[in-house]
């Protein structure tokens, strides 16, 4: 007996026509495509999903470009995002944003943020500068000052000038072109074309030889007369050379000389002067004398008639008692002889 025939089992995939298992292998793919995105996506918003955030206030006039989630950066590094928008008492807008606890050494007392430059165009994102390491750190629920951008109407106000004097100009312009008269700009094309024409020619004229400058380009004895004449001029300007090398160390001692005598003459500007002085102090010193001198007579008499004057009071003083009887008269004095009482 024959054993009963086997049916062999095939994988369903063999079951399906080329085209199915073309979009079937498509769909694998781009779901895997869609895990990798979206694992990318959570990683980054995952990275600080644990980690404490510092969080932090401002003011500005106008938030646009501001919304949840804006990025907040410190010297190009996202450091945190804002969390929220409100409306303060003032009318301003009241912006809460955070920052992760681990760039929080960045935040100092003298750090200040600053809107993108592209803020009037998308979403903005708020840029905060490092602070000096040795200021201490903003704490948690400070307010952190923020410079705001220009916004698109401000921009447009400040290019309005631009733009009008931009218009004038072109319409100066358009006032020249149209002031300026076809005839005269052929005119003037035609000078030119006939200054052109003459150049031509002239140059014709040179490359063939002609006239002084064709003659001095491509005559041979012009060109070694040349060449003797700058060989001649280099001799000179080498004994030139050479002249002034030996009459270098003269110079060198002339100069020397001159600064001598530029120190001697400043010495004998001193010496000029002392003497100047010295002269004035003998002029001032020889009056003093002559007026002493003058006064020498006047002197003397005082000094004569206070010495007679002298010698008369003393004698005076000793015919006076009891001086007189102290005071032995001299021999000169006596004008009578003493004789004695009794014979």
């Amino acid at each position: 007996m024959t054993p009963a025939p086997q049916h062999q089992q095939i994988h369903y995939i063999h079951r399906l026509n080329y085209t199915l298992r073309e979009r079937l292998a498509g769909l694998f793919v781009m779901v895997a495509l869609a895990l990798l995105i979206g694992l990318v996506v959570v990683q980054g918003k995952t990275t600080h999903l644990f980690e404490n955030r510092i969080t932090y206030h401002t003011y500005l006039r106008n938030a646009q470009g501001i919304a949840t989630d804006s990025l907040v950066k410190v010297s190009g590094i996202e450091v945190g995002r804002v969390q929220s928008i409100g409306i303060a008492a003032d009318n301003r807008i009241h912006i809460s944003f955070f920052v992760y606890e681990g760039f929080q050494n960045l935040i100092r007392q003298d750090s200040r943020g600053a809107l993108s430059k592209l803020a009037i165009i998308g979403t903005a994102v708020i840029e905060i500068s490092a602070g000096s390491p040795q200021l201490p750190m903003l704490r948690d629920g400070s307010t952190i000052l923020i410079e705001e951008p220009m916004s698109a109407d401000e921009l447009l106000n400040e290019l309005t000038p631009i733009m009008e004097k931009v218009r004038q100009t072109l319409d100066g312009i358009a006032r020249v072109v149209s002031a300026i008269d076809p005839a005269q700009i052929a005119a003037t094309a035609e000078g030119i074309n006939t200054t052109v024409a003459n150049l031509r020619d002239l140059t014709n004229q040179v490359n063939s030889g002609k006239g002084v400058l064709g003659r001095a380009i491509y005559d041979q004895q012009l060109e070694h007369s040349f060449t003797r004449t700058v060989t001649h001029m280099e001799q000179t300007m080498a004994q030139t050379r050479d002249r002034v090398s030996e009459l270098k160390p003269v110079l060198e001692s002339m100069v020397a000389l001159s600064q001598e005598t530029q120190n001697m003459t400043h010495q004998m500007d001193g010496l000029i002067a002392d003497s100047r002085q010295l002269v004035g102090q003998m002029n001032s010193s020889m009056q003093t004398i002559n007026m002493e001198i003058q006064q020498l007579p006047d002197l003397v008499t005082h000094l004569q008639l206070m010495l007679q004057s002298t010698d008369r009071t003393l004698e005076g003083l000793q015919r006076v008692w009891p001086v007189s009887s102290a005071i032995r008269p001299t021999e000169e004095e006596k004008m009578i002889d003493v004789h004695p009482i009794i014979d």
